[in-house]
């Protein structure tokens, strides 16, 4: 009896063995890919056999030969999913790639490169039906896999990796605004004043003497010309929080030399002037603008448009 139970059990291991074996020679070992060490300072992103070439340089990404400043935050990401790359499963050694979009126009390929070493050669077609992978090459290895998570700060069109960011000032550091809306101009100056507090304390270490009143500094703003003019500071609050920061909706070609604003609006703030200048509506869903923080005209949503800035300028003064 015991020894048909060593038979038994000697029969289930061979066969685990020999499933292992099996599986072994039929499904090549998943590699294993280190993070680089060195910081890289070059990416390369084919789409459609098309190069764009993103720089590091003084600690910031440019992107392409007009060097256009790249989102930060996307960057890091891109760079930390990368150098982290990990492969799950091998679904093929050969071609075709067609079913993985692993060639063609949505193929997107990625080099990564330190002083002119490459430190990872990445090819990334679709996302598996899960959704949780996305199918890769890497190099020109014949070898497709599947990689953990997605890519999609990647594979998204070259023009949304650049920073959107036109002006960025706090709340706090403003001085000033003035907005020129319809030729009215509206200037309003913050002032800084002392309230007292509406509950004195008193010294506890002299308790029969007098009470200590306790002031703050409170923030007011104020029309200039005009300070007795009730201002609704709610509305002016919501329209200042949008320039921390101020982003674009996306970058236009076309010319904003010569053109006369709808609305401009000043910030003083950082003993400087900063200034949005709101152009022509290009259709229903956005404005053509220019700031003098960023080189480059673009367009800002329509409803931003219109109901932070320019309607907040027909009511920021109570009448």
């Amino acid at each position: 009896m015991k020894n048909k139970k060593l038979y038994i059990s000697l029969g289930i291991i061979l066969i685990c063995a020999l499933v292992l074996a099996v599986n072994s020679f039929r499904s090549p070992s998943v590699p294993s890919l280190k993070a680089w060490k060195d910081a890289a300072d070059e990416i390369v992103i084919t789409r459609d056999g098309k190069d764009t070439g993103i720089a590091l340089k003084e600690g910031k990404w440019q992107i392409g030969e007009k060097a256009f400043p790249a989102d930060p935050e996307t960057m890091t990401q891109i760079e930390n999913k990368l150098k982290n790359l990990k492969l799950a499963e091998l679904i093929t050694d050969k071609p075709p790639y067609e079913r993985y979009e692993l060639e063609g126009e949505r193929a997107v390929r990625v080099r990564v490169k330190a002083g002119g070493a490459l430190l990872r050669d990445v090819t990334l077609g679709k996302k598996s039906s899960t959704m949780r992978h996305t199918y890769v090459r890497l190099g020109e290895a014949p070898e497709v896999y599947l990689a953990t998570g997605g890519f999609d700060e990647i594979t998204k069109p070259v023009e949304e990796l650049r920073d959107k960011t036109v002006m960025k000032v706090s709340k706090g550091a403003i001085e000033s605004v003035e907005i020129v809306n319809k030729g009215i101009r509206t200037r309003l100056v913050k002032q800084i004043e002392e309230k007292k507090e509406e509950s004195p304390e008193k010294d506890e270490a002299v308790p029969e003497g007098p009470v200590r009143e306790k002031t703050k500094k409170v923030e007011k703003w104020t029309l200039d010309g005009n300070p007795a003019a009730r201002v609704d500071e709610g509305k002016l609050g919501q329209a200042l929080a949008s320039f921390d920061p101020l982003k674009a909706m996306s970058y236009s070609d076309q010319e904003v030399k010569g053109l006369a604003p709808l609305c401009t609006v000043t910030i003083r703030a950082f003993d400087k002037n900063m200034r949005l200048d709101i152009f022509k509506k290009l259709d229903e869903s956005k404005y053509l603008c220019s700031s003098s923080e960023s080189p480059y005209p673009f367009t800002m949503d329509s409803w931003k448009v219109e109901n932070t800035i320019i309607k907040v300028a027909d009511e920021i003064v109570k009448k």
